[in-house]
Formats: structure tokens, C-alpha cells, sequence
């Protein structure tokens, strides 16, 4: 494996990367049990400690 290999695998694929793999493998979507793109985290609630002192 060379270093490139490494810094590329390191890397998520883009979407249309994904669609490109997706289309060789013969995929037409992402299976039904992988979500893609993967969910974002979601946005940490502001705690109201914070936002009662000002």
C-alpha cells in the first residue's frame, strides 16, 4: 500500500464519488441499511444554565 493509498482511503468519498462506486458495484441507491451521507451530528442544545445568566 502506498501512501497515497492511505491518505485517499483516510478520506471520505463524495457523493459523487459514492454515486460512481454505487453505479460500478451496480447499485442504483445505497443499500437500505447504509445511510449516505452520513448523518450529521446534530447541533448541541444551548443549556439553559447559560442563557438564564447573562
Amino acid at each position: 500500500m502506498t501512501r497515497a493509498d492511505l491518505v485517499l482511503a483516510d478520506r471520505l468519498p463524495t457523493v459523487d464519488e459514492h454515486r460512481r462506486i454505487a453505479e460500478a458495484v451496480g447499485w442504483s441507491t445505497p443499500s437500505p441499511g447504509i445511510s449516505w451521507p452520513p448523518p450529521s451530528p446534530a447541533p448541541r442544545p444551548v443549556s439553559s444554565h447559560w442563557t438564564a445568566r447573562r
